[in-house]
């Protein structure tokens, strides 16, 4: 339980860090069918959907995190 709990806080920070730097325009991607995606289509916004979505993300505000949480965290996986 307390390893499962660490490594949903570490991936919950991550994800930002990540989609924050990743950015692909909605041009780049390669087309896709139901088929071979498991039977759900990949969404293709186009440019000016895309850059709302970046808007909205960027104007979120940061969760804070309980620092005992932080610190049980930082401890079972040595990250500092």
């Amino acid at each position: 339980m307390k390893r499962s709990r660490s490594f949903l806080l570490i991936c919950s920070l991550l994800i930002p860090v990540i989609g924050s730097t990743v950015m692909v325009s909605a041009g780049e991607l390669p087309a896709a069918s139901a088929t071979n995606t498991g039977g759900h289509p990949i969404m293709h916004p186009n440019q000016t959907t895309l850059q709302r979505w970046i808007e909205q993300y960027d104007a979120t505000e940061l969760v804070q995190i309980d620092p005992v949480i932080r610190n049980q965290a930082i401890q079972s996986t040595g990250a500092q």
